[in-house]
């Protein structure tokens, strides 16, 4: 615990901005204690914390010599930004969830405004709203989920999901074609999940739409504007608490938004969906699928569990959950996706259709 206390300080004091702002490869201490302001003895402390970790190196008995890493720990990087999202928020909750289950009779959270995350924070709002007015957050939150795509073992949904087979008519190919792929991907964030598939196919022709609520989608258009293979993707402002404005598109997309909320908000996003879609739409969620019963999980599949769980009174589901999700807003579970390459977590597309569109097969 010391160390990741010790990391956060250095972020607050902006040490690792300014070593990985210079040009120099080693610093004195005493260069160190001036930048960050602080008490010498205190800087010295962090420092002192910070060396057996391995962030910083001791090359001399007044001398550090920082570690690559801090380039990722530097403001916007992925460790600094995940460091202020787990350590502002989730340890906070984390600390006080034993003491929360006590008093509300070790129930599970079922109450997306009402929970360990509403306790701990005192009030009323979702996580997701919450994190509008504490734009810090906000940014931390879409710099972790941006770089934890590219960066963590899960499986891409490209690698997945068998795209060239199945979206075969949209490719560039011989026949030329005009025919384009209308995707929707809704609540997708700043567009990680179309970057993905944009990258992976480059000569896949469509009409990509990624919809979320306006103050992401403000804070996504300078992203889209500056990566060339984002231009042509048009944001939308959207609530998935709504009825959806795209009907009869191919593919609906759902990434890593089902397991952010509880049953409730659960059947509400789908049923949007499931009303938009046509007898050729396909709903495609990529989400864990943990198990059921009892079996053997990989760490980082209970963590997130537990996460979703202080964070947002939901859950990772288990491939019955989802079923029966499905279902009880008319839509088919037709396929569950998994990974090919052992290792790569619970990561899953699970392929939905509408019931009373039923599968040829």
């Amino acid at each position: 615990m010391t160390p990741i206390v010790a990391t956060r300080i250095a972020i607050n004091l902006g040490i690792f901005d300014f070593v990985h702002d210079s040009l120099k490869e080693e610093f004195k201490g005493d260069e160190i204690v001036s930048h960050a302001g602080g008490d010498p003895l205190l800087v010295f402390r962090i420092l002192r914390s910070l060396t057996a970790i391995g962030i910083f190196n001791v090359t001399t008995a007044e001398t550090y010599k920082p570690d690559p890493v801090v380039k990722d720990l530097a403001r916007g990087g992925y460790l600094a930004s995940r460091i202020i999202m787990n350590f502002d928020v989730h340890f906070q909750i984390f600390a006080k969830l034993p003491q929360y289950l006590k008093e509300t009779k070790y129930k599970s959270p079922i109450n997306a405004y009402a929970g360990p995350f509403q306790s701990v924070f005192n009030t009323d709002e979702h996580y997701f709203d919450w994190m509008k007015s504490h734009p810090a957050q906000l940014d931390a939150f879409n710099r972790t989920m941006q770089a934890g795509i590219m960066r963590d073992n899960a499986a891409r949904w490209t690698e997945i999901f068998p795209i060239a087979q199945r979206f075969q008519q949209f490719m560039n190919t011989t026949p030329p074609s005009d025919e384009k792929l209308q995707l929707v991907d809704i609540g997708g964030g700043i567009g990680h999940e179309i970057k993905v598939l944009l990258d992976t196919f480059p000569c896949l022709r469509g009409q990509f739409i990624l919809q979320d609520v306006p103050g992401v989608v403000q804070h996504m258009l300078p992203e889209l504007q500056s990566t060339p293979t984002m231009q042509t993707v048009q944001a939308m402002p959207y609530s998935f608490f709504e009825p959806q404005p795209i009907t009869g598109a191919h593919v609906y997309f759902l990434g890593r938004v089902v397991h952010d909320w509880p049953d409730t908000q659960a059947r509400n996003i789908l049923q949007h969906i499931r009303n938009a879609m046509a007898e050729d739409s396909l709903l495609l969620i990529h989400e864990r699928v943990l198990p059921d019963g009892a079996a053997k999980v990989h760490l980082s599949d209970t963590i997130m569990d537990f996460s979703m769980m202080v964070l947002c009174s939901s859950l990772e589901r288990t491939e019955t959950q989802f079923r029966d999700l499905l279902v009880s807003v008319g839509l088919n579970l037709v396929q569950v996706w998994r990974p090919t390459t052992a290792g790569l977590h619970r990561q899953a597309i699970l392929e939905a259709i509408r019931a009373d569109f039923p599968d040829d097969e």
